[in-house]
């Protein structure tokens, strides 16, 4: 069984961060359209996004769009090296070959028992070390040349409305496959173990998006459900059980400065409560809902209760926060903006 390699010294994390950053560009060219884990200007947000535009055009078509998604098991630990070493050396220059080379050499593991390490460390050949910026864009390498594999299994487009479609949505190992029916997960499975990669049957998951159907809108995607209204809902109730823990901050009153207190709610609740909002297409009433919310929420962390008051504006002022609407806008017109250049490229490339 694949055991995690340990990881990287800090000198060694420093050398797999530049190296990260200076083959960058050859990365991107290798990598799908499709692929939005670990690439500058990419996010969860693309998932998301792209599920919720497959929703309305399953709605506006009249038809029922299918998902596959599959999950890798120990997807980090699995990987062949010399596949790996295989893949960059077609990808970067030779100088950063050899870089790599070194950081994914001579990896020893140390196994510990019952808080105990053992004397002896051993030899790790596959996996790569992990608590650096390479590693992951090393797995989304090594995971493109196993999906450009699977590819070549998959049925082709049979009409035009299939081929408006992206194929293909993935995040790091998480991977959907997109059409009007579902895939041979088997025949897909049996690709990705040539490359050493394990598919987990437990977690795969069969989407139909359509018009007359629900049940797809809490489906849920990088952490984000398919429908707005239930993911705002959701979003409500977790940054709710994240303020409620920290109850005694809230009502500590002059023991822990305001600008304190703002600032942990902005890191460990607020960022719960808007985690891929630029995704959302609310209507007013959802959105006065929201900004209701979120004032509620101030006031705890404030604490202010009941008999005193305090106006809207006056309350945005003192946390230096603003109505929801512009939280939407700014997050939304920055995503969207890049990544709907990136879908029409690959809506282009896929015609």
């Amino acid at each position: 069984m694949p055991s995690n390699p340990v990881a990287f010294p800090d000198f060694i994390c420093l050398i797999a961060s530049f190296t990260s950053a200076i083959k960058r560009p050859h990365i991107e060219e290798y990598l799908s359209h499709s692929q939005s884990g670990f690439r500058p200007e990419r996010s969860t947000s693309d998932v998301a996004w792209t599920h919720k535009w497959l929703a309305a055009k399953a709605k506006k078509e009249d038809v029922e769009i299918k998902i596959t998604g599959i999950d890798m098991s120990a997807a980090f630990d699995t990987r062949d090296r010399q596949i790996l070493l295989d893949i960059i050396e077609r990808i970067v220059e030779e100088d950063e070959l050899r870089i790599i080379r070194f950081l994914l050499s001579d990896t020893v593991i140390n196994t510990r028992i019952n808080g105990a390490t053992k004397e002896r460390p051993f030899v790790s050949n596959i996996g790569t070390p992990q608590g650096d910026s390479l590693s992951p864009v090393l797995f989304s390498v090594y995971l493109e040349n196993a999906l450009k594999e699977v590819r070549t299994i998959l049925p082709r487009p049979t009409n035009e409305l299939e081929k408006t479609l992206p194929t293909e949505i993935a995040y790091a190992d998480d991977v959907d496959f997109v059409g009007l029916n579902f895939v041979d997960t088997e025949e897909v499975q049996n690709t990705l173990h040539k490359c050493n990669l394990l598919v987990n049957i437990d977690k795969t998951e069969f989407t139909t998006l359509s018009r007359a159907g629900t049940e797809y809108k809490n489906t849920k995607k990088v952490g984000t459900l398919i429908g707005d209204e239930e993911d705002v809902e959701r979003r409500k109730r977790l940054s709710n059980a994240a303020l409620t823990k920290l109850l005694n901050v809230w009502i500590k009153g002059d023991k822990i400065k305001r600008k304190t207190k703002l600032k942990l709610y902005r890191s460990l609740v607020k960022s719960i409560l808007v985690y891929n909002c630029g995704t959302w297409a609310l209507t007013k009433s959802e959105e006065e809902k929201l900004n209701a919310f979120h004032r509620k929420q101030l006031r705890k962390v404030l604490n202010i209760k009941y008999p005193v008051k305090i106006t809207n504006s006056s309350l945005y002022n003192k946390c230096e926060e603003h109505p929801f609407l512009f939280i939407y806008l700014r997050t939304g017109g920055a995503f969207s903006g890049t990544y709907l250049e990136e879908i029409l490229k690959y809506l282009l490339i896929n015609q």
